[in-house]
């Protein structure tokens, strides 16, 4: 008894919308989450972790997920990787993960890194700082903070990081 201009929907397709939202919600969450301000790296990587996550079980989980949600999870995931890669071999990203004093180099672990990748943004770490700062003269926190603007935690948080 449908009326005119009225869209039905079998069961099964019902099925598949509910999955479809779902899904969905882990992309507009992560939106709204962004929005809300300027993310910064150290933001983003986890974020793109999760959905990374999610998006991974969701295709592992055929039994429970239609075939073309999986699908089209699968596309979603190539699509972050091609970014998601570019973040791996990005210099700043590696300093930006190690310097964040909730990461540190843990994340590397939980991100599950190789062993030697995470020794290799160990020693990145520590090359660019003997490159890029280990000469300049850093005299007492005070000449810090009157060049600098920084505190003499923030010094000390620093050397203590490297």
């Amino acid at each position: 008894d449908a009326q005119p201009n009225t869209v039905l929907l079998m069961e099964h397709e019902w099925k598949v919308l509910g999955q479809l939202c779902t899904v969905l919600k882990v992309l507009k969450d992560a939106m709204l989450f962004f929005s809300q301000g300027t993310p910064s790296l150290t933001m983003v990587i986890p974020a793109m972790d999760y959905i990374d996550e999610v998006f991974m079980t969701g295709i592992l989980d055929q039994q429970c997920l239609d075939p073309a949600i999986c699908v089209a999870l699968t596309l979603g995931k190539r699509t972050l990787n091609k970014y998601y890669l570019l973040t791996d071999v990005s210099k700043l990203y590696q300093i930006a993960m190690v310097l964040h004093p909730l990461h540190k180099l843990e994340y590397f672990t939980w991100a599950k890194w190789e062993v030697a990748c995470i020794d290799g943004a160990h020693d990145l770490i520590h090359d660019t700082y003997n490159l890029s700062y280990a000469s300049h003269y850093i005299g007492n926190d005070t000449d810090l903070m009157s060049d600098h603007g920084a505190s003499g935690s923030e010094v000390h948080l620093l050397r203590s990081m490297i």
